[in-house]
């Protein structure tokens, strides 16, 4: 999921006045975008178990969210809640869809307790939009967002630190880096290209490539292990660098040997090396690459059902998301999300 749309990044604007309401006016926007469909309003109080109606379409939308937007943090009896009283009102008010718009995916029981609901009540066209939907409408309708959307994270020298202990430097030089970084005061922004995230560092110019890297991958919990997918038969893995104005920089150089600038802008380059076969390797990462499937929903194949190219086009989409996944959780809990 390239998006993310947890309180540490989603602003609220006026007339908004809390993050529910924000977390319903970007959902409105967005259909609104994608659908032009004038017969769309908002339905303010009395709660009516719908937030969002299309009226020409029959289409109802509630609009659930979390500040935290992590796995499993959307409140499923919530959602079954508003679904029961929109259902007490569909006299009046005809709905033939109605979706679940959430900025965060359900857990597994709040899933299946969804879906017992639905089965029970005899419901059909009833679903759940979570966030890897509105991520994509994000992307489609770029315009809306970038006002309401601040994805730039100031990291403290406290955790570039953090991310020196993780990447296992030895205490003599992290102490010379510590005293380096507090003396220049000087700041790096590293982008990336995978999600919209700006990362502005404290560091120093006498540092190298190589010392960055290893800071925005330990910040970004990037696992560099092998991810196998069984049921198509490939793996892949990431390849990273870091670019300065779309060259690839040497690890061995400094950053007063790259730019002179007073604030430059690196970007931190993941590529994905797949191959067309699963391998077993010490730095394998099956047990994530499951989670995260799970997490994701992705679908099974049947092996042998899919040509190369498709199994290229998987295997990449894949790995994509989970390492979206890994760089949302490491910049989460770096923004005391």
């Amino acid at each position: 999921m390239k998006y993310n749309f947890s309180a540490a990044f989603l602003k609220i604007q006026s007339p908004d006045t809390s993050f529910g309401q924000a977390w319903e006016s970007l959902c409105f926007d967005l259909l609104k975008a994608e659908y032009n469909d004038n017969s769309q309003v908002r339905l303010k109080a009395p709660d009516r178990g719908i937030d969002i109606y299309r009226q020409t379409e029959k289409i109802a939308y509630q609009c659930k969210s979390n500040e935290l937007a992590k796995h499993g943090t959307i409140d499923v009896s919530e959602c079954i809640k508003s679904l029961t009283t929109a259902l007490s009102v569909r006299k009046s008010i005809a709905w033939d869809k109605y979706f679940i718009a959430t900025n965060a995916d359900l857990s597994g029981n709040g899933f299946e307790k969804l879906k017992d609901f639905i089965l029970k009540n005899e419901l059909s066209h009833v679903e759940q939009l979570g966030p890897e939907f509105w991520s994509g409408l994000c992307e489609k309708h770029i315009e809306l967002v970038t006002d309401r959307l601040d994805y730039r994270l100031l990291v403290t020298e406290q955790q570039v630190i953090s991310a020196f202990e993780k990447a296992r430097y030895f205490d003599k030089y992290i102490k010379q880096y510590t005293e380096q970084i507090s003396t220049e005061q000087f700041l790096v922004e590293v982008r990336n290209n995978r999600t919209p995230l700006k990362l502005k560092i404290p560091f120093s110019r006498e540092l190298t490539i190589e010392n960055l890297l290893d800071v925005v991958q330990n910040i970004l919990q990037i696992n560099m292990g092998r991810n196998n997918y069984y049921d198509t038969q490939t793996s892949a893995q990431p390849s990273i660098s870091l670019t300065f104005n779309d060259s690839k920089q040497p690890f061995s150089k400094k950053i007063k040997e790259v730019t002179e600038e007073t604030e430059p802008k690196f970007e931190f380059w993941i590529t994905i090396v797949w191959e067309d076969t699963t391998k077993k390797e010490d730095n394998e990462n099956d047990g994530q690459t499951t989670k995260i499937m799970q997490y994701l929903k992705m679908n099974e194949y049947k092996k042998g059902a899919l040509s190369y190219e498709q199994r290229k086009a998987i295997t990449i989409d894949r790995t994509e998301k989970i390492l979206q996944s890994m760089m949302w959780d490491g910049v989460n809990s770096l923004a005391g999300a």
